[in-house]
């Protein structure tokens, strides 16, 4: 397999991963502003800290508030973490390798673009939004479904999991810095009766209520939903169940002892550390930490696998930076 088709199939997946979670993000803060209290001190600012975007953001919004937030998430075309961007992405990925793909592999993510595209403008009323972004994950569950069940295991196949497990980790972190950035406050009382219905949103924003019960029967609390979104090895967006995926891709791959030495680093590194005792602000930091992981697999990925002059170029352009 030529080594610019694998690396279109990898940013393919990740670029459609990457718009379903965006959106999922979007929600699960909507969704904690909606229930929490008005009188407690959240802001839209949080959005584009965890999306590494709040440079840009600052460059060309005047106000942090929900309406440039969520214009700047859905639809700004010089965020490269932007919704619009990242279909306008895959598309053109899918574009150029229609070669490896089902034939409605293309139809289904260009109709995604176009949903995006046609859409995304009358987005800012609450429920406009929430319609619209409910039916932008469904789309896209419906093209992951459809690729799973109709592509032949092989190279191309294995690079495009890979992509999308990565970012699927990558964008469940962030999803989880949710909680953790929402729950910081100096007066812990005053969020203590509150954290509960935090931790629930991000159970929730991952589809993974139901499953959490089925495995976790105690309460929902944080340890319990940390324990279940970063290490349980049966959730399918769990980081470990992801990590494990990227890695049993790589695996079918020649030359895969560096990508391979990363991985394993990474899981020890998740293995070996005790959730239950990070103060939120911990919790930010081992994120934080994920991320960097992640970010030195792709560059093993990349060097192994990819035209190392052009994976450089496409790293620069593609991958988010780091939350300072």
């Amino acid at each position: 397999m030529l080594s610019r088709v694998a690396e279109r199939i990898y940013w393919l997946g990740r670029y459609l991963e990457r718009t379903e979670n965006t959106a999922r993000l979007i929600n699960v803060y909507a969704n904690l502003m909606f229930d929490m209290p008005k009188d407690i001190p959240i802001g839209w600012d949080l959005l584009p800290n965890i999306m590494g975007g709040k440079k840009e953001f600052e460059k060309n919004y005047p106000n942090m508030d929900e309406r440039s937030v969520i214009k700047f998430l859905l639809a700004d075309k010089t965020f490269t973490g932007s919704v619009l961007n990242a279909a306008i992405f895959a598309r053109e990925n899918a574009r150029t390798t229609r070669e490896v793909l089902p034939n409605e592999a293309w139809e289904l993510i260009n109709e995604l673009y176009l949903y995006i595209s046609d859409s995304h403008a009358s987005v800012q009323s609450r429920n406009k939004r929430n319609h619209f972004l409910v039916g932008l994950i469904r789309r896209c569950q419906h093209i992951g479904g459809m690729l799973n069940g109709t592509m032949n295991r092989d190279a191309a196949y294995d690079f495009m999991i890979m992509g999308r497990n990565l970012e699927r980790a990558d964008m469940t972190t962030r999803i989880l810095d949710t909680g953790a950035f929402t729950a910081l406050d100096p007066d812990d009382e005053f969020f203590e009766a509150y954290e509960n219905i935090i931790w629930l949103n991000v159970l929730d924003s991952l589809g993974a209520v139901q499953m959490f019960r089925k495995l976790i029967r105690d309460r929902i609390d944080r340890a319990g939903i940390l324990k279940f979104l970063l290490n349980n090895r049966f959730y399918p967006r769990s980081i470990s169940y992801c990590l494990e995926g990227v890695e049993n891709a790589i695996h079918t791959l020649p030359e895969n002892t560096a990508a391979q030495r990363a991985i394993s680093h990474t899981r020890l590194h998740l293995k070996n550390s005790d959730l239950e005792v990070l103060e939120n602000i911990q919790l930010h930091e081992f994120l934080d930490k994920l991320q960097m992981n992640f970010n030195n697999i792709h560059l093993q990925i990349a060097a192994s696998w990819f035209s190392l002059e052009h994976s450089q170029s496409q790293s620069q352009s593609n991958l988010q930076e780091n939350k300072a």
